[in-house]
């Protein structure tokens, strides 16, 4: 199904080469989309097309993704997710990672292609440069896409991916996607539009403890510092939510997200909802595994394009969900165990 190839996201293509194609049929509108701490995206958008952008799902620390759609000439479906580097990832828009990214993606979309092999074409603009690769779904179901263009770009020190499904590779739409995409750009080297700026303010630290404290300031989940360091806190939702994030040494990444209880469970339950919105984002998820009980369930899986290893314990407490997301980029076997503990040591404590 092409719904399966909707991933993190990566550009979109043609059969053959790349045709020129008329700056627009209709106007065009220039938009931008803010990259945090590396400026804003630039791309212009045929004014026809219908811009959304999608949030991604709590903990997962993804950039939103832009979502284009339009029904005039045929239906088609863009996703595009510009990923900033991680920290002290110096080759991120290297050439050599690049094709790394794109041969990942393509060896795990031709499962359901009908083509045995990647055609894999150049695209580059005044600042995108990358490739793109376009594949047919082997046993579409109805109403699904028939075709799946994948395209990774270097933009600057940005990863900029997208996917773009469509119908019928003899309209314009998918080449003008294309166009628009090479001609992307990144520009300024803040945030504009007066985002506001996180709160920074260390988490308690204690024998070598994190301790996150929920909103009603009641209770509180602990956790092993590992690394860890400079805790940012931003609330959500007025006082009903909270969010904490933290980076590590070495590429390890960590965030704790408490809200409302969506329906009634145990951290199961909790961890089910969550898994069927991470599975609608664009985000792969492979050798995903799931154990734990009612009291932690956990969920660990791979996102194979960076090498990203993901752990997410889920609790549940006093009507709220928690979600503590660990994550490690270059992982090896080698780090299982350090992982492992850190997910051990996850426990709530209530304060007295």
């Amino acid at each position: 199904m092409m719904q399966r190839w909707t991933i993190v996201t990566l550009l979109v293509g043609m059969w053959i080469g790349l045709p020129s194609v008329r700056a627009a049929e209709d106007e065009s509108v220039t938009r931008r989309f803010p990259v945090p701490g590396h400026g804003e995206l630039e791309l212009v958008i045929p004014k026809s097309w219908h811009v959304s952008v999608e949030q991604g799902p709590p903990g997962l620390k993804l950039p939103p993704t832009i979502d284009i759609q339009s029904d005039a000439g045929q239906k088609f479906d863009v996703k595009i997710t510009p990923l900033p580097p991680p920290k002290g990832r110096k080759d991120w828009t290297s050439d050599a990672n690049l094709k790394r990214t794109v041969q990942s993606r393509g060896r795990n979309d031709l499962r359901s292609a009908r083509e045995k092999a990647l055609d894999v074409k150049d695209l580059k603009g005044t600042q995108a440069a990358g490739y793109y690769y376009t594949l047919t779904d082997r046993n579409p179901d109805p109403g699904d896409f028939k075709y799946m263009t994948s395209v990774t770009l270097g933009l600057n020190e940005v990863l900029l991916t997208a996917t773009v499904l469509d119908n019928d590779p003899a309209k314009p739409e998918r080449a003008r996607a294309l166009e628009m995409l090479k001609a992307a750009t990144l520009v300024g080297g803040a945030v504009a539009g007066g985002a506001t700026t996180q709160s920074t303010q260390p988490a308690t630290t204690q024998a070598a403890l994190l301790h996150f404290t929920a909103p009603s300031g009641k209770w509180q989940v602990v956790m092993d510092k590992q690394s860890f360091e400079s805790v940012d806190e931003q609330p959500h939702d007025g006082a009903k939510a909270k969010e904490f994030s933290a980076e590590g040494k070495d590429g390890w990444m960590l965030s704790v997200f408490f809200e409302p209880a969506a329906k009634p469970g145990d951290a199961k339950i909790a961890r089910a909802f969550y898994l069927d919105r991470m599975k609608k984002s664009p985000v792969h998820m492979d050798k995903l595994k799931l154990s734990g009980d009612g009291n932690v369930a956990k969920m660990e899986y791979m996102v194979s394009d960076i090498q990203q290893k993901h752990a997410n314990l889920y609790l549940v407490h006093d009507g709220v969900w928690v979600d503590v997301h660990i994550s490690k980029m270059d992982f090896t076997s080698a780090d299982q165990a350090a992982l492992d503990a850190l997910c051990r040591s996850v426990r709530i404590e209530v304060l007295k």
